[in-house]
């Protein structure tokens, strides 16, 4: 909501007293640490890195090319771009 209140007023739709009323409803009403029903929205799994890393692989780069590529000295220190073929495990929250 907030992000939505930044670009109505970004673009002029809202006034900047407008802008500061509705952060103060949102701190009243808790909404500024957590939005509401924010706790039922499924946990979001990032995809973009991992099929990146899989066209690269399909046009015939090296575990060390994409690497270099990425900014990254070794293949063993690329973590971001890693192909779905050679994900490695990972500790999650209960």
């Amino acid at each position: 909501m907030a992000a939505l209140t930044e670009r109505a007023h970004a673009l002029g739709t809202i006034t900047a007293g407008q802008r500061t009323s509705f952060y103060k409803m949102m701190s009243a009403r808790g909404w500024r640490q957590r939005e509401p029903r924010s706790d039922n929205l499924p946990l979001e799994t990032p995809e973009l890195a991992t099929a990146v890393a899989d066209a690269l692989v399909s046009r015939g780069l090296s575990d060390a090319e994409i690497a270099t590529m990425a900014g990254f000295a070794t293949p063993d220190d690329n973590t971001l771009f890693v192909p779905s073929n050679r994900r490695r495990l990972h500790a999650i929250s209960p």
